[in-house]
């Protein structure tokens, strides 16, 4: 075994996908192959390959191969109350043709008449205020 490579990853390389072909009804086929004389790869039987790495349980071996294409997702989703693209697209377009630099331009009454302008489209305050925001950083 590699000093590089932990118990789990050394397991994980020698325990492979054995299916023929993707019309199997099985869930899983599995190999088990151990470095046998000359470092080349020996196919053994699960229980050997258990026994020989001290394992009495097969529950290692389903943890490892059920998590083999699992991707972790937590994070990854966009929230349900988020706005839609095309909503910020409109706002930003808005924004966009607001000369700010003009005196006395109100961030509120520009909102209110983003408003008016856009009956549809229900967003805060808070949230145009944001977007107003990022707009003047990027500027």
């Amino acid at each position: 075994v590699s000093t590089q490579s932990t118990g789990k990853e050394w397991m994980f390389q020698h325990i492979k996908d054995s299916r023929e072909d993707d019309n199997s009804t099985r869930k899983a086929h599995w190999s088990y192959q151990l470095p046998g004389e000359g470092r080349e790869l020996v196919r053994v039987c699960q229980a050997f390959f258990l026994a020989t790495l001290g394992y009495t349980s097969d529950k290692v071996i389903v943890n490892l191969t059920s998590r083999r294409d699992l991707k972790d997702g937590r994070g990854r989703h966009k929230p349900k109350h988020a706005l839609p693209d095309s909503v910020r697209e409109e706002v930003l377009q808005h924004v966009q043709s607001i000369d700010w630099d003009v005196r006395g331009v109100k961030m509120s009454g520009k909102y209110e008449e983003f408003l008016q302008g856009h009956p549809g489209i229900k967003i805060s305050y808070e949230t145009y205020r944001k977007i107003v925001a990022e707009h003047k950083k990027n500027l």
